[in-house]
Protein backbone atom coordinates (compact mmCIF):
# COMPACT_ATOMS: atom_id res chain seq x y z
CA UNK A 1 0.00 0.00 0.00
CA UNK A 2 1.16 3.66 -0.70
CA UNK A 3 -0.18 7.15 0.40
CA UNK A 4 -1.96 9.22 -2.50
CA UNK A 5 -0.09 12.27 -2.87
CA UNK A 6 -0.92 15.35 -4.56
CA UNK A 7 2.30 16.40 -5.82
CA UNK A 8 2.34 14.22 -8.81
CA UNK A 9 3.16 10.52 -9.76
CA UNK A 10 6.62 8.45 -10.18
CA UNK A 11 6.38 5.88 -12.72
CA UNK A 12 7.94 3.36 -10.52
CA UNK A 13 5.30 3.84 -7.84
CA UNK A 14 1.56 3.08 -7.26
CA UNK A 15 0.27 6.47 -5.60
CA UNK A 16 -2.47 8.68 -6.85
CA UNK A 17 -4.77 11.78 -5.72
CA UNK A 18 -7.81 11.45 -3.65
CA UNK A 19 -11.34 13.24 -4.81
CA UNK A 20 -11.33 16.78 -3.07
CA UNK A 21 -14.26 14.90 -1.19
CA UNK A 22 -11.85 12.79 0.44
CA UNK A 23 -8.64 13.05 2.76
CA UNK A 24 -5.45 11.40 1.74
CA UNK A 25 -5.79 7.44 2.55
CA UNK A 26 -4.27 4.20 1.63
CA UNK A 27 -4.96 2.86 -2.10
CA UNK A 28 -4.76 -0.66 -3.03
CA UNK A 29 -1.64 -1.14 -5.82
CA UNK A 30 -3.25 -4.34 -7.59
CA UNK A 31 -6.66 -2.48 -7.96
CA UNK A 32 -4.26 0.84 -9.24
CA UNK A 33 -2.63 -1.10 -11.98
CA UNK A 34 -5.54 -2.42 -13.26
CA UNK A 35 -7.23 1.11 -13.54
CA UNK A 36 -4.26 2.14 -15.49
CA UNK A 37 -3.85 -0.83 -17.66
CA UNK A 38 -7.45 0.01 -18.38
CA UNK A 39 -6.44 3.26 -18.93
CA UNK A 40 -3.83 2.40 -21.55
CA UNK A 41 -6.73 0.27 -23.62
CA UNK A 42 -8.39 2.91 -24.04
CA UNK A 43 -5.61 5.62 -25.04
CA UNK A 44 -5.02 2.99 -27.90
CA UNK A 45 -8.94 2.62 -28.57
CA UNK A 46 -9.11 6.21 -29.32
CA UNK A 47 -5.82 6.78 -30.78
CA UNK A 48 -5.05 9.55 -28.43
CA UNK A 49 -1.08 10.20 -29.50
CA UNK A 50 1.09 8.22 -32.14
CA UNK A 51 4.70 7.73 -31.53
CA UNK A 52 7.00 9.62 -33.39
CA UNK A 53 10.92 10.67 -32.46
CA UNK A 54 11.90 12.73 -30.37
CA UNK A 55 13.61 15.40 -32.25
CA UNK A 56 10.37 16.48 -34.07
CA UNK A 57 9.07 17.77 -30.73
CA UNK A 58 12.41 20.08 -30.20
CA UNK A 59 11.33 23.51 -29.87
CA UNK A 60 7.58 22.32 -29.86
CA UNK A 61 4.69 22.08 -27.00
CA UNK A 62 5.89 19.37 -25.11
CA UNK A 63 4.14 18.35 -21.93
CA UNK A 64 5.51 16.01 -19.32
CA UNK A 65 2.40 13.58 -18.05
CA UNK A 66 1.65 11.99 -14.61
CA UNK A 67 -1.51 9.13 -13.66
CA UNK A 68 -3.76 10.53 -10.99
CA UNK A 69 -5.19 7.21 -9.13
CA UNK A 70 -8.61 7.81 -7.66
CA UNK A 71 -11.53 5.81 -5.21
CA UNK A 72 -13.96 7.39 -6.21
CA UNK A 73 -16.25 4.76 -4.18
CA UNK A 74 -15.45 4.02 -0.59
CA UNK A 75 -13.72 1.02 1.43
CA UNK A 76 -16.82 -0.97 0.76
CA UNK A 77 -17.92 0.10 -2.36
CA UNK A 78 -14.34 0.47 -4.23
CA UNK A 79 -14.73 2.28 -7.96
CA UNK A 80 -10.90 3.04 -8.88
CA UNK A 81 -10.22 5.30 -11.40
CA UNK A 82 -6.64 6.19 -13.19
CA UNK A 83 -6.44 9.23 -15.65
CA UNK A 84 -3.29 10.31 -17.80
CA UNK A 85 -2.82 13.67 -17.06
CA UNK A 86 -0.63 16.45 -19.14
CA UNK A 87 0.74 18.93 -17.17
CA UNK A 88 0.31 21.81 -19.04
CA UNK A 89 1.35 24.68 -16.79
CA UNK A 90 -0.51 27.85 -17.24
CA UNK A 91 2.31 29.84 -16.41
CA UNK A 92 3.93 29.19 -19.56
CA UNK A 93 1.42 30.97 -21.99
CA UNK A 94 -0.93 32.77 -19.20
CA UNK A 95 -2.19 34.56 -22.20
CA UNK A 96 -3.78 31.32 -24.30
CA UNK A 97 -7.11 31.94 -25.67
CA UNK A 98 -9.48 29.20 -26.24
CA UNK A 99 -9.19 27.60 -23.12
CA UNK A 100 -12.57 28.24 -21.21
CA UNK A 101 -14.69 25.83 -20.76
CA UNK A 102 -18.46 26.56 -19.08
CA UNK A 103 -20.20 25.20 -16.37
CA UNK A 104 -23.87 25.11 -15.72
CA UNK A 105 -25.39 27.20 -13.35
CA UNK A 106 -25.52 25.64 -10.02
CA UNK A 107 -29.40 26.22 -9.78
CA UNK A 108 -29.57 24.39 -13.05
CA UNK A 109 -29.71 20.79 -11.59
CA UNK A 110 -32.44 21.61 -9.31
CA UNK A 111 -34.17 23.58 -12.26
CA UNK A 112 -34.25 19.82 -13.64
CA UNK A 113 -35.57 17.73 -10.59
CA UNK A 114 -38.21 20.30 -10.31
CA UNK A 115 -39.10 20.01 -14.25
CA UNK A 116 -39.35 16.51 -13.53
CA UNK A 117 -41.73 16.59 -10.64
CA UNK A 118 -43.93 19.00 -12.38
CA UNK A 119 -47.10 17.74 -14.08
CA UNK A 120 -46.70 18.80 -17.81
CA UNK A 121 -49.25 18.69 -20.59
CA UNK A 122 -48.89 19.40 -24.12
CA UNK A 123 -51.43 18.92 -27.04
CA UNK A 124 -54.07 17.61 -24.25
CA UNK A 125 -52.45 14.21 -22.65
CA UNK A 126 -50.59 14.18 -19.61
CA UNK A 127 -46.23 13.33 -20.63
CA UNK A 128 -44.96 10.69 -18.14
CA UNK A 129 -41.67 12.33 -17.98
CA UNK A 130 -38.25 10.14 -17.78
CA UNK A 131 -34.85 11.86 -16.27
CA UNK A 132 -31.82 9.63 -18.18
CA UNK A 133 -28.29 9.85 -16.65
CA UNK A 134 -25.74 9.40 -18.70
CA UNK A 135 -21.72 9.36 -17.99
CA UNK A 136 -19.26 9.70 -21.42
CA UNK A 137 -16.32 7.49 -20.98
CA UNK A 138 -13.09 9.30 -21.55
CA UNK A 139 -14.73 12.35 -22.34
CA UNK A 140 -11.64 14.40 -23.47
CA UNK A 141 -10.34 12.01 -25.75
CA UNK A 142 -13.38 12.73 -28.21
CA UNK A 143 -12.73 15.91 -29.39
CA UNK A 144 -9.46 15.87 -32.17
CA UNK A 145 -6.05 18.23 -30.68
CA UNK A 146 -6.16 21.70 -32.50
CA UNK A 147 -3.08 22.06 -31.59
CA UNK A 148 0.57 20.44 -32.14
CA UNK A 149 1.26 19.23 -28.53
CA UNK A 150 3.86 16.25 -27.39
CA UNK A 151 3.97 14.04 -24.24
CA UNK A 152 5.96 11.98 -22.42
CA UNK A 153 5.24 8.80 -23.34
CA UNK A 154 3.68 6.62 -20.34
CA UNK A 155 5.96 3.86 -18.63
CA UNK A 156 3.60 1.25 -19.97
CA UNK A 157 3.66 2.13 -23.21
CA UNK A 158 7.17 3.42 -23.20
CA UNK A 159 9.64 3.49 -26.16
CA UNK A 160 13.14 4.91 -26.38
CA UNK A 161 13.74 7.68 -28.53
CA UNK A 162 10.07 7.68 -29.25
CA UNK A 163 7.43 11.09 -27.83
CA UNK A 164 3.49 10.56 -28.50
CA UNK A 165 1.76 13.43 -30.60
CA UNK A 166 -1.35 14.08 -29.59
CA UNK A 167 -3.97 13.28 -32.38
CA UNK A 168 -6.96 13.44 -29.08
CA UNK A 169 -7.23 15.91 -26.49
CA UNK A 170 -6.35 14.79 -22.98
CA UNK A 171 -6.91 15.90 -19.27
CA UNK A 172 -4.72 18.27 -18.33
CA UNK A 173 -3.64 19.56 -21.64
CA UNK A 174 -5.27 23.39 -21.48
CA UNK A 175 -7.89 23.57 -23.97
CA UNK A 176 -9.23 19.86 -23.63
CA UNK A 177 -12.32 21.27 -21.60
CA UNK A 178 -12.98 23.49 -24.27
CA UNK A 179 -12.45 20.98 -26.73
CA UNK A 180 -14.92 18.89 -25.31
CA UNK A 181 -17.42 21.61 -24.91
CA UNK A 182 -17.06 21.81 -28.64
CA UNK A 183 -17.64 18.62 -29.65
CA UNK A 184 -20.55 17.19 -27.62
CA UNK A 185 -22.46 21.14 -28.94
CA UNK A 186 -21.41 20.38 -32.51
CA UNK A 187 -22.85 17.14 -31.64
CA UNK A 188 -26.62 18.09 -29.81
CA UNK A 189 -26.76 20.93 -32.77
CA UNK A 190 -26.41 18.12 -35.41
CA UNK A 191 -29.26 15.97 -34.26
CA UNK A 192 -31.22 19.53 -33.69
CA UNK A 193 -31.01 20.85 -30.22
CA UNK A 194 -30.30 24.68 -29.99
CA UNK A 195 -27.74 25.40 -27.16
CA UNK A 196 -28.22 27.65 -24.86
CA UNK A 197 -27.64 31.61 -24.48
CA UNK A 198 -27.59 32.07 -20.83
CA UNK A 199 -25.42 28.75 -20.51
CA UNK A 200 -23.87 26.56 -23.57
CA UNK A 201 -23.92 23.81 -21.16
CA UNK A 202 -28.44 23.80 -21.71
CA UNK A 203 -29.76 22.63 -24.65
CA UNK A 204 -33.77 22.00 -25.67
CA UNK A 205 -35.32 20.62 -28.91
CA UNK A 206 -38.93 21.68 -29.21
CA UNK A 207 -40.46 19.45 -31.77
CA UNK A 208 -38.87 16.24 -29.49
CA UNK A 209 -39.76 18.12 -26.10
CA UNK A 210 -36.28 17.22 -24.74
CA UNK A 211 -34.05 18.96 -22.42
CA UNK A 212 -30.55 18.41 -21.87
CA UNK A 213 -28.17 19.23 -18.80
CA UNK A 214 -24.39 18.25 -19.28
CA UNK A 215 -21.86 18.80 -16.47
CA UNK A 216 -18.50 17.66 -17.63
CA UNK A 217 -18.89 14.05 -18.24
CA UNK A 218 -22.30 14.02 -16.62
CA UNK A 219 -25.73 14.22 -18.78
CA UNK A 220 -29.25 14.47 -17.65
CA UNK A 221 -31.81 13.93 -20.40
CA UNK A 222 -35.63 15.20 -19.50
CA UNK A 223 -38.55 13.83 -21.49
CA UNK A 224 -40.72 10.88 -22.91
CA UNK A 225 -39.07 7.37 -22.65
CA UNK A 226 -38.98 6.80 -26.33
CA UNK A 227 -37.56 10.28 -26.85
CA UNK A 228 -35.07 10.14 -24.33
CA UNK A 229 -34.10 6.22 -25.36
CA UNK A 230 -33.94 7.08 -28.90
CA UNK A 231 -31.35 10.25 -27.89
CA UNK A 232 -29.32 7.88 -26.15
CA UNK A 233 -28.69 5.72 -29.66
CA UNK A 234 -28.17 8.98 -31.40
CA UNK A 235 -25.32 9.80 -28.61
CA UNK A 236 -23.98 6.37 -28.92
CA UNK A 237 -23.05 6.88 -32.86
CA UNK A 238 -20.47 10.02 -31.47
CA UNK A 239 -19.53 9.07 -27.69
CA UNK A 240 -18.65 6.56 -25.49
CA UNK A 241 -21.61 6.51 -23.08
CA UNK A 242 -22.30 4.67 -20.07
CA UNK A 243 -25.80 4.41 -18.90
CA UNK A 244 -26.10 4.87 -14.62
CA UNK A 245 -29.48 5.38 -14.61
CA UNK A 246 -32.88 5.81 -15.91
CA UNK A 247 -35.28 7.64 -13.06
CA UNK A 248 -38.89 7.05 -13.34
CA UNK A 249 -42.26 5.85 -12.31
CA UNK A 250 -42.53 2.95 -14.39
CA UNK A 251 -41.40 -0.69 -12.41
CA UNK A 252 -38.87 -1.25 -14.58
CA UNK A 253 -36.96 2.83 -14.28
CA UNK A 254 -34.60 3.20 -11.62
CA UNK A 255 -35.65 4.94 -8.55
CA UNK A 256 -32.51 5.95 -7.22
CA UNK A 257 -28.86 7.62 -7.98
CA UNK A 258 -26.35 9.92 -7.26
CA UNK A 259 -25.29 13.28 -9.36
CA UNK A 260 -22.49 14.83 -8.78
CA UNK A 261 -22.34 13.34 -5.52
CA UNK A 262 -25.67 14.52 -4.41
CA UNK A 263 -27.91 11.69 -3.63
CA UNK A 264 -31.61 11.50 -5.77
CA UNK A 265 -34.15 9.00 -4.69
CA UNK A 266 -37.81 9.13 -5.57
CA UNK A 267 -40.29 7.37 -4.03
CA UNK A 268 -44.18 7.00 -5.59
CA UNK A 269 -45.97 7.08 -1.74
CA UNK A 270 -44.05 9.05 0.33
CA UNK A 271 -44.44 8.76 3.56
CA UNK A 272 -47.87 7.23 3.10
CA UNK A 273 -49.35 9.99 1.56
CA UNK A 274 -50.16 8.57 -1.75
CA UNK A 275 -48.06 11.16 -3.54
CA UNK A 276 -45.10 11.55 -5.63
CA UNK A 277 -42.36 12.94 -4.52
CA UNK A 278 -38.39 13.34 -5.13
CA UNK A 279 -35.55 13.88 -2.30
CA UNK A 280 -32.00 14.94 -2.91
CA UNK A 281 -29.23 15.51 -0.35
CA UNK A 282 -25.26 16.45 -0.68
CA UNK A 283 -22.89 13.89 0.32
CA UNK A 284 -22.51 13.07 3.43
CA UNK A 285 -18.73 12.56 3.76
CA UNK A 286 -17.86 16.21 3.66
CA UNK A 287 -19.75 16.44 7.58
CA UNK A 288 -17.65 13.69 8.39
CA UNK A 289 -14.46 14.62 7.36
CA UNK A 290 -15.21 18.04 9.02
CA UNK A 291 -16.39 16.78 12.33
CA UNK A 292 -13.28 14.04 12.51
CA UNK A 293 -10.62 17.28 11.57
CA UNK A 294 -11.66 19.39 14.65
CA UNK A 295 -11.70 16.28 17.08
CA UNK A 296 -15.72 16.20 17.66
CA UNK A 297 -15.77 12.34 16.15
CA UNK A 298 -16.17 11.19 20.23
CA UNK A 299 -19.83 10.02 21.40
CA UNK A 300 -18.65 12.24 24.47
CA UNK A 301 -18.49 15.29 21.75
CA UNK A 302 -21.17 17.18 22.94
CA UNK A 303 -23.38 19.35 19.82
CA UNK A 304 -25.36 22.50 19.62
CA UNK A 305 -29.08 23.49 18.29
CA UNK A 306 -27.82 25.96 15.87
CA UNK A 307 -25.34 26.43 13.59
CA UNK A 308 -24.56 30.08 15.13
CA UNK A 309 -25.38 32.55 17.63
CA UNK A 310 -24.72 36.16 19.20
CA UNK A 311 -21.15 36.08 20.68
CA UNK A 312 -18.29 38.38 21.49
CA UNK A 313 -16.10 35.36 21.11
CA UNK A 314 -16.63 35.99 17.44
CA UNK A 315 -15.51 39.28 17.27
CA UNK A 316 -11.62 38.02 18.28
CA UNK A 317 -9.39 39.55 15.37
CA UNK A 318 -5.86 37.48 17.07
CA UNK A 319 -4.88 35.91 13.70
CA UNK A 320 -3.99 32.74 13.32
CA UNK A 321 -0.83 30.52 12.24
CA UNK A 322 0.64 27.81 10.47
CA UNK A 323 -1.50 24.16 10.42
CA UNK A 324 -4.46 26.39 11.45
CA UNK A 325 -4.87 29.09 8.48
CA UNK A 326 -4.82 25.54 6.16
CA UNK A 327 -7.28 23.47 8.67
CA UNK A 328 -9.70 26.83 8.40
CA UNK A 329 -9.24 27.50 4.79
CA UNK A 330 -9.82 23.66 3.90
CA UNK A 331 -12.86 23.41 6.28
CA UNK A 332 -14.31 26.43 5.70
CA UNK A 333 -15.11 25.43 2.07
CA UNK A 334 -15.94 22.18 2.80
CA UNK A 335 -18.64 24.05 4.65
CA UNK A 336 -19.52 26.60 2.06
CA UNK A 337 -20.23 23.28 -0.42
CA UNK A 338 -22.85 22.24 1.82
CA UNK A 339 -24.29 25.51 2.05
CA UNK A 340 -25.11 25.70 -1.54
CA UNK A 341 -27.73 23.29 -0.68
CA UNK A 342 -28.75 23.40 2.89
CA UNK A 343 -29.97 27.05 2.85
CA UNK A 344 -29.68 27.30 6.70
CA UNK A 345 -25.66 27.11 6.77
CA UNK A 346 -25.80 30.47 4.47
CA UNK A 347 -25.72 33.09 6.76
CA UNK A 348 -23.07 31.39 9.11
CA UNK A 349 -20.92 29.79 6.12
CA UNK A 350 -20.80 33.09 4.39
CA UNK A 351 -19.55 35.33 7.68
CA UNK A 352 -17.17 32.56 8.14
CA UNK A 353 -15.85 32.96 4.16
CA UNK A 354 -14.92 36.54 4.42
CA UNK A 355 -12.47 35.94 7.09
CA UNK A 356 -10.87 33.46 4.47
CA UNK A 357 -7.74 36.07 3.60
CA UNK A 358 -6.93 36.56 7.02
CA UNK A 359 -8.09 34.07 9.63
CA UNK A 360 -8.89 34.63 12.80
CA UNK A 361 -9.70 32.66 16.28
CA UNK A 362 -13.02 34.23 16.00
CA UNK A 363 -13.61 33.06 12.81
CA UNK A 364 -12.70 29.58 13.80
CA UNK A 365 -14.45 29.80 17.12
CA UNK A 366 -17.72 30.57 14.18
CA UNK A 367 -16.15 27.64 12.05
CA UNK A 368 -16.30 24.72 15.04
CA UNK A 369 -19.61 26.32 15.87
CA UNK A 370 -21.21 25.24 12.74
CA UNK A 371 -19.21 21.85 12.91
CA UNK A 372 -21.00 20.82 16.22
CA UNK A 373 -23.94 21.60 14.97
CA UNK A 374 -23.47 19.40 12.41
CA UNK A 375 -22.40 16.50 14.40
CA UNK A 376 -26.00 16.67 15.80
CA UNK A 377 -27.51 17.31 12.42
CA UNK A 378 -25.66 15.89 9.99
CA UNK A 379 -28.61 15.52 7.32
CA UNK A 380 -30.86 17.57 5.76
CA UNK A 381 -33.23 16.38 3.03
CA UNK A 382 -35.16 18.13 0.51
CA UNK A 383 -38.06 17.38 -0.96
CA UNK A 384 -39.84 17.89 -4.32
CA UNK A 385 -43.23 17.19 -4.34
CA UNK A 386 -45.02 16.63 -7.17
CA UNK A 387 -46.93 19.78 -8.45
CA UNK A 388 -49.05 21.52 -11.50
CA UNK A 389 -47.26 23.82 -13.81
CA UNK A 390 -46.60 27.34 -12.64
CA UNK A 391 -46.44 30.05 -14.60
CA UNK A 392 -44.18 32.00 -13.05
CA UNK A 393 -40.74 32.16 -11.24
CA UNK A 394 -40.65 34.18 -7.63
CA UNK A 395 -37.89 35.26 -5.91
CA UNK A 396 -38.03 36.01 -2.09
CA UNK A 397 -35.47 38.45 -1.20
CA UNK A 398 -35.22 39.70 2.75
CA UNK A 399 -32.07 42.04 4.48
CA UNK A 400 -30.81 42.73 7.96
CA UNK A 401 -29.75 46.22 8.18
CA UNK A 402 -26.04 46.67 9.71
CA UNK A 403 -26.32 43.33 11.12
CA UNK A 404 -22.23 43.09 10.66
CA UNK A 405 -20.81 44.18 14.17
CA UNK A 406 -17.42 45.02 12.45
CA UNK A 407 -18.48 46.79 9.45
CA UNK A 408 -21.62 47.42 9.80
CA UNK A 409 -22.71 46.44 6.45
CA UNK A 410 -25.74 44.20 5.96
CA UNK A 411 -27.02 41.09 4.57
CA UNK A 412 -28.95 40.16 1.06
CA UNK A 413 -30.61 37.01 1.49
CA UNK A 414 -32.41 35.83 -2.21
CA UNK A 415 -34.75 32.44 -1.77
CA UNK A 416 -35.87 31.27 -5.85
CA UNK A 417 -39.06 29.43 -6.13
CA UNK A 418 -40.60 27.56 -9.40
CA UNK A 419 -43.69 26.63 -7.36
CA UNK A 420 -43.52 25.09 -4.08
CA UNK A 421 -39.67 23.81 -5.30
CA UNK A 422 -36.82 25.83 -3.83
CA UNK A 423 -34.45 26.30 -6.50
CA UNK A 424 -31.79 28.27 -5.25
CA UNK A 425 -31.07 30.33 -1.49
CA UNK A 426 -28.02 33.21 -1.49
CA UNK A 427 -26.92 34.91 1.06
CA UNK A 428 -24.19 37.97 0.67
CA UNK A 429 -22.90 41.04 2.55
CA UNK A 430 -23.99 44.47 0.50
CA UNK A 431 -20.75 45.94 -0.47
CA UNK A 432 -22.46 49.56 0.18
CA UNK A 433 -23.33 50.68 3.74
CA UNK A 434 -26.86 51.25 3.76
CA UNK A 435 -28.05 54.34 5.40
CA UNK A 436 -31.45 53.03 6.74
CA UNK A 437 -33.34 49.90 6.76
CA UNK A 438 -35.45 50.69 3.85
CA UNK A 439 -32.36 51.44 1.41
CA UNK A 440 -30.63 47.83 2.59
CA UNK A 441 -34.07 46.25 1.68
CA UNK A 442 -33.77 48.08 -1.44
CA UNK A 443 -30.15 46.07 -2.37
CA UNK A 444 -31.06 43.50 -1.54
CA UNK A 445 -34.13 43.28 -3.48
CA UNK A 446 -32.11 44.41 -6.63
CA UNK A 447 -29.70 41.76 -6.46
CA UNK A 448 -32.81 39.34 -6.27
CA UNK A 449 -33.97 40.33 -9.06
CA UNK A 450 -30.86 40.18 -11.22
CA UNK A 451 -30.45 36.81 -10.06
CA UNK A 452 -34.39 36.49 -11.30
CA UNK A 453 -33.80 37.47 -14.58
CA UNK A 454 -31.10 35.45 -14.82
CA UNK A 455 -32.83 32.35 -14.10
CA UNK A 456 -35.44 32.99 -16.62
CA UNK A 457 -33.26 32.96 -19.21
CA UNK A 458 -32.18 30.04 -17.74
CA UNK A 459 -35.26 28.15 -17.93
CA UNK A 460 -36.19 29.91 -21.86
CA UNK A 461 -32.48 27.71 -22.34
CA UNK A 462 -34.47 24.56 -21.26
CA UNK A 463 -37.72 25.75 -23.47
CA UNK A 464 -39.84 27.25 -20.35
CA UNK A 465 -40.94 30.85 -20.38
CA UNK A 466 -42.21 32.65 -17.33
CA UNK A 467 -42.57 35.88 -15.75
CA UNK A 468 -40.73 36.93 -13.12
CA UNK A 469 -41.89 38.11 -9.40
CA UNK A 470 -40.13 39.43 -6.71
CA UNK A 471 -41.46 38.95 -2.61
CA UNK A 472 -40.48 41.57 -0.31
CA UNK A 473 -41.51 42.42 3.18
CA UNK A 474 -40.25 46.03 3.16
CA UNK A 475 -42.41 48.57 2.02
CA UNK A 476 -39.99 51.31 1.14
CA UNK A 477 -38.08 48.88 -0.84
CA UNK A 478 -41.58 48.23 -3.20
CA UNK A 479 -41.82 51.87 -3.41
CA UNK A 480 -38.30 52.91 -4.63
CA UNK A 481 -38.83 50.16 -7.14
CA UNK A 482 -42.01 51.27 -8.76
CA UNK A 483 -41.16 54.94 -9.06
CA UNK A 484 -38.50 56.66 -11.47
CA UNK A 485 -35.82 57.96 -9.95
CA UNK A 486 -33.86 58.80 -6.72
CA UNK A 487 -36.97 60.78 -5.11
CA UNK A 488 -35.90 61.73 -1.82
CA UNK A 489 -33.34 59.49 -0.98
CA UNK A 490 -30.55 61.74 -2.75
CA UNK A 491 -27.87 59.39 -1.51
CA UNK A 492 -29.17 56.64 -3.42
CA UNK A 493 -26.36 54.69 -5.32
CA UNK A 494 -27.81 55.36 -8.99
CA UNK A 495 -26.79 51.82 -10.70
CA UNK A 496 -29.12 49.76 -8.56
CA UNK A 497 -31.75 52.12 -10.29
CA UNK A 498 -31.96 49.78 -13.33
CA UNK A 499 -34.57 47.71 -11.24
CA UNK A 500 -37.14 50.72 -12.15
CA UNK A 501 -36.77 50.55 -15.62
CA UNK A 502 -37.70 46.37 -15.36
CA UNK A 503 -40.44 47.27 -13.34
CA UNK A 504 -42.17 49.90 -15.24
CA UNK A 505 -41.91 47.38 -18.19
CA UNK A 506 -43.45 44.58 -16.36
CA UNK A 507 -40.60 42.12 -16.70
CA UNK A 508 -40.66 42.17 -12.95
CA UNK A 509 -43.33 42.38 -10.88
CA UNK A 510 -43.51 43.33 -7.72
CA UNK A 511 -44.87 41.67 -4.57
CA UNK A 512 -45.32 42.81 -0.74
CA UNK A 513 -45.25 39.98 2.04
CA UNK A 514 -45.13 39.66 5.75
CA UNK A 515 -42.28 39.64 7.41
CA UNK A 516 -43.18 35.72 9.15
CA UNK A 517 -43.16 34.43 5.73
CA UNK A 518 -40.74 35.44 3.90
CA UNK A 519 -38.28 32.54 3.78
CA UNK A 520 -35.21 34.31 2.82
CA UNK A 521 -35.25 35.64 6.06
CA UNK A 522 -33.06 32.69 7.16
CA UNK A 523 -30.03 33.40 5.72
CA UNK A 524 -29.74 37.50 7.06
CA UNK A 525 -28.60 36.85 10.25
CA UNK A 526 -28.67 34.63 13.47
CA UNK A 527 -32.09 32.06 14.45
CA UNK A 528 -33.18 30.72 16.81
CA UNK A 529 -33.76 26.69 16.40
CA UNK A 530 -37.46 27.44 16.27
CA UNK A 531 -37.59 29.57 13.19
CA UNK A 532 -34.74 27.59 11.35
CA UNK A 533 -37.28 24.47 11.58
CA UNK A 534 -39.86 26.66 10.25
CA UNK A 535 -38.36 27.96 7.43
CA UNK A 536 -36.59 25.03 5.68
CA UNK A 537 -39.83 23.41 6.38
CA UNK A 538 -41.65 25.82 4.46
CA UNK A 539 -38.70 25.35 2.35
CA UNK A 540 -39.16 21.48 1.55
CA UNK A 541 -36.34 20.84 3.90
CA UNK A 542 -36.63 17.85 6.65
CA UNK A 543 -33.37 17.28 9.34
CA UNK A 544 -33.00 13.67 9.30
CA UNK A 545 -31.32 10.97 11.46
CA UNK A 546 -29.63 8.28 10.45
CA UNK A 547 -27.52 7.51 6.61
CA UNK A 548 -28.79 7.24 3.19
CA UNK A 549 -28.09 3.76 1.88
CA UNK A 550 -26.53 5.53 -1.18
CA UNK A 551 -24.21 7.49 1.17
CA UNK A 552 -20.63 6.69 0.60
CA UNK A 553 -18.06 6.55 3.87
CA UNK A 554 -15.32 8.73 4.18
CA UNK A 555 -11.90 7.50 4.25
CA UNK A 556 -11.03 8.86 7.36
Amino acid sequence: FFFQAEDGIRDSSVTGVQTCALPISLLDPRMVREARSKEIEFVRQFGVYEKVPAEQAVGKTKVSIKWVDVNKGDASKPEYRSRLVGRELRRLDPFMSGTFAASPPTESLRFMLSNFMTRRTRKGRRQELTLGVLDVSRAHFHPPAEREVYIDLPAEDHEPGMVGKLLKTIYGTRDAAAQWEKFYTDVFVAIGFVAGSFSPCLFHHAVRDLAVWVHGDDMLILGERAEVELLEQELREHMLLKRRALLGWRPDEDKSITILNRIVELHPDYKNTGERSLTYEPDARHVEIAVKAVGLESSSARAVTTPTIKSQEYLDDEPLNGKDITLFRSLCMRLSFLAVDWPHLLYPCKEIARKMQKPTRGAMARLKRVIRYLKGAPRCVQTFREQDEVSELVMMTDSDFAGCLETRKSTSSCFLWRGQHLIRATSSTQGIQGLSSGESEFMALVRGCSNLLGAAAMSRDLGYKFACRASTDSSVAKSIAERRGVGRIRHLHTPLLWLQTKCSRGEVKLTKIKGEVNWADLATKVQDQKRIYECLSACGFEVVLGRSSLALKAAL
